[in-house]
């Protein structure tokens, strides 16, 4: 028995706690204080415990890991 797929769906999120999703630099993940802007086409996922922020601008997506 054979199963073909026609189509796949894609999704692609970026992970709070990557170093990649903040340019690849650990030093640059937030802390408290910081103002993060989540820019239009982003979907960030909160996969861990997030520092006070001073501001979070939210213009793309933004869920959390359940």
């Amino acid at each position: 028995m054979s199963i073909l797929q026609d189509s796949a769906d894609y999704f692609y999120a970026d992970l709070w706690s990557s170093k990649f999703t903040w340019g690849g630099d650990e030093n640059n993940i937030p802390v408290e204080g910081d103002a993060v802007i989540v820019p239009e086409g982003q979907t960030l996922v909160i996969d861990v415990e997030t520092p006070v922020l001073k501001l979070m601008v939210v213009k793309g997506e933004l869920s959390t890991r359940n």
